[in-house]
């Protein structure tokens, strides 16, 4: 069957997304930590659909992942002292060829 057709943007869910690493501290209720509420402000610089992280977390993956990021330059954070150097996922690049275009 023919696949559906687009939705219209009143009809998409665009999710923003946000990472870092950090120590934090848990209970049976909730958990606590300077990194959690870094992250919790981290939504706030990516955009519809897009994917935020930070340095720290960049810092740990490996370098295919790395480099398709986009440095996004140092945000001044709410509540934060520090600025946050943060980086923009990127899409993978379309395979319009070879044999990963049919996969």
């Amino acid at each position: 069957s023919p696949p559906p057709p687009p939705l219209s943007p009143h009809e998409r869910i665009e999710l923003r997304i946000a990472a870092h690493v950090a120590r934090f501290v848990a209970d049976e209720f909730d958990i606590y930590g300077c990194g959690i509420n870094l992250g919790s402000r981290l939504l706030g610089v990516a955009g519809p659909g897009e994917v935020c992280v930070t340095a720290a977390l960049r810092d740990l993956l490996e370098d295919g992942a790395a480099r398709r990021m986009e440095d996004t330059g140092t945000h001044r954070l709410r509540h934060l002292s520090e600025p946050v150097q943060v980086y923009r996922v990127t899409p993978p690049a379309a395979v319009t060829s070879g044999p990963e275009a049919c996969a």
